[in-house]
């Protein structure tokens, strides 16, 4: 009883390994090794990302146009950089001009050498 089953462990040692493929008796079917199985077959493509897109708001005032989506606002087309970010606003440069984004939504607008200028709508 042993002996028949160390044979049949010997066996799918051997099979399992590939190594006695060519050599198995009648009956038996030849086992793939498992990470060939995996990768053929099988195998799903890869799932398609998209990215999710940050609603747009549109700023007008002072002869300027502010664009804010998401973390990036532009100002009349040209990016702006974020300078500061706390707990009620983000504040934004671009040129001569200073752009606060409230989290209460409004949008103050600063002009260097001016100072406040307004709000923009």
């Amino acid at each position: 009883m042993k002996l028949k089953m160390f044979t049949a462990l010997a066996l799918a040692v051997l099979s399992l390994s590939g190594y006695a493929q060519g050599n198995q008796p009648q009956g038996m079917m030849a086992v793939q090794p498992a990470a060939q199985n995996i990768q053929g077959q099988h195998s799903a493509p890869p799932a398609m990302q998209k990215a999710q897109s940050a609603k747009k708001r549109t700023v007008k005032g002072y002869g300027i146009t502010v664009v804010i989506s998401g973390d990036w606002v532009t100002v009349d087309g040209k990016p702006a950089a974020l300078d500061e970010n706390n707990a009620t606003a983000k504040s934004y440069s671009q040129g001569l001009y200073n752009i606060v984004v409230y989290k209460s939504g409004k949008v103050a607008l600063l002009k260097q050498g001016e100072g406040f200028v307004g709000y923009l709508k």
